[in-house]
């Protein structure tokens, strides 16, 4: 049986290569499906960028981490560490190519809509956190857009800027929002990857440290993650969506009350900075009420939760309820009634821009819109890949043969598709949902460690993050959209 488990993730392994060769391919002959899709969906500018050229060098880099973190007695954090910088050097050696390098993504995010979080930049952090729900309300400040944002974001950007005024001196005469996005050019591709972190950890609280190192190798060298700039979506939100995730499994892990009230904080400041970010609050409730370990032999029956599991479940409540109440008092501010106006105000924004209203048609329609685009944002040989692990990860469960990171897998899963059917999004999902994507790396590492170790580990996963890794460089070379 375990035999004819691995050649069926070696053939799964194989497809995804086909999948993603076919990719390519598409960009190369500029197949008319393909490029129709990316131009209208994912709004690409079809511009070519010298990329191809920068596998070789990685690819070589990636073989060589790949085998010192699966094949040498490294410590866990040192392997940590050598993943984070592998990762932010993929980031930047990408980001630098180009006609313009630098300087071409930094206009480029200067022209999108992430720059209305710089309007509020210089005026007083103390009086946006105290009165922002007026602010962006009934003041012509900030764009009225933000009506739909809960504060944190624009709060990060006003720090970060405080901060870069302290060292203007070092950076180039230019407006503080150009200075802002040229010292966030660097600092912010390593505050993404540092969302391999707490991803490897809760793997570990989970039980298999193995399928966390994977999950994190295939982030770091995947298409969207490497590619996309300065996206607060993509450098802020997986990583404190994951550190609210890891704080939950920990709690279980060390048994501890305080550290359960710290997740259900941490929770409630996840949604702080964006009610994108609500599945990271089911999963972490999920997690504090099951410790997913429940479910390993097969679905509970109405006894199946425990006193502690209850135990955990309320405390978390309490720190979540807590938190809340606090930015209520101190910041007057009412995540609540914020997050019931920006649904209303969203639907309207819908209605009054597209001309539709939320009827199960369209509902269909663009939940697999939303889907297409979110596996073309991804790369499709990982969607296949996670699909696959949740799968195996379902017949695990049936066949009461589960694991804690097989139930959290199928839950990661579930969170996907009932987000995508009610979270009422048309389009750009390919930002909103990537908070997910070190998410859905967690099924695919499921997959492809599945009873092999060693050599053999250290090889599947080297083809994975390689196929990754050319597939990113076919599309800064054919395509760069991001």
């Amino acid at each position: 049986m375990s035999g004819e488990r691995t050649g069926r993730a070696d053939y799964l392994i194989a497809v995804a290569i086909a999948v993603s060769l076919f990719y390519c391919l598409a960009l190369v002959v500029d197949l008319p499906v393909v490029s129709d899709f990316i131009k209208e969906v994912l709004s690409a500018r079809m511009k070519p960028a010298p990329g191809l050229w920068l596998s070789a060098p990685l690819a070589l880099i990636l073989i060589f981490v790949v085998r010192l973190i699966f094949r040498s007695s490294l410590r866990l954090s040192r392997k940590i560490a050598l993943i984070v910088l592998t990762g932010y050097l993929i980031q930047v050696v990408f980001f630098s190519a180009g006609w313009q390098g630098f300087t071409e993504r930094r206009n480029s995010w200067m022209r999108s809509g992430q720059v209305t979080f710089l309007e509020p930049v210089g005026s007083s952090i103390a009086r946006m956190a105290k009165h922002y729900e007026e602010i962006v309300t009934f003041s012509e400040e900030m764009d009225p857009l933000h009506v739909t944002k809960p504060p944190g974001t624009v709060l990060f950007y006003m720090a970060f800027g405080e901060g870069v005024r302290q060292i203007s001196g070092i950076l180039p005469e230019s407006s503080i929002e150009h200075r802002i996005i040229h010292a966030g050019s660097f600092l912010f591709p390593l505050i993404a990857v540092l969302a391999a972190v707490p991803l490897i950890l809760l793997c570990r609280n989970l039980g298999n440290t193995e399928i966390g190192l994977a999950a994190s190798l295939m982030l770091i060298s995947s298409p969207y993650f490497v590619l996309i700039f300065a996206h607060a979506d993509k450098f802020l939100y997986p990583l404190i969506g994951l550190s609210a995730i890891y704080l939950a499994t920990l709690s279980i892990r060390m048994k501890s009350i305080l550290m359960v009230v710290l997740a259900g904080i941490m929770t409630q400041v996840t949604l702080f900075f964006s009610f994108s970010l609500i599945p990271i609050a089911i999963l972490v409730f999920f997690v504090l009420s099951t410790d997913c370990s429940l479910f390993r032999n097969g679905i509970p029956g109405r006894k199946g939760l425990s006193v502690n599991s209850m135990k955990y479940l309320v405390f978390g409540l309490i720190g979540f309820t807590t938190c809340y109440i606090l930015f209520r008092v101190i910041l007057g501010y009412d995540a609540l009634r914020h997050f019931i106006t920006a649904i209303g105000r969203h639907s309207q924004w819908k209605y009054e821009c597209l001309g539709f209203s939320w009827n199960p048609g369209y509902v269909i329609l663009f939940a697999g819109r939303n889907f297409a685009e979110f596996g073309f944002a991804i790369g499709a040989g990982l969607v296949l890949l996670s699909a696959a692990g949740c799968i195996k990860a379902g017949r695990d469960l049936l066949r009461k043969q589960s694991s804690r990171i097989a139930v959290f897998s199928i839950l990661v899963a579930f969170l996907l598709l009932v987000t995508g059917f009610l979270g009422r999004t048309a389009g750009e999902v390919s930002r909103l949902w990537i908070f997910f994507l070190p998410l859905l790396c967690i099924p695919a590492a499921y997959l492809i460690t599945g009873s092999v170790s060693g050599k053999r580990l250290s090889l599947r996963v080297t083809i994975v993050v390689l196929f990754q890794l050319f597939t990113t460089a076919f599309i800064k070379h054919f395509q760069d959209f991001f």
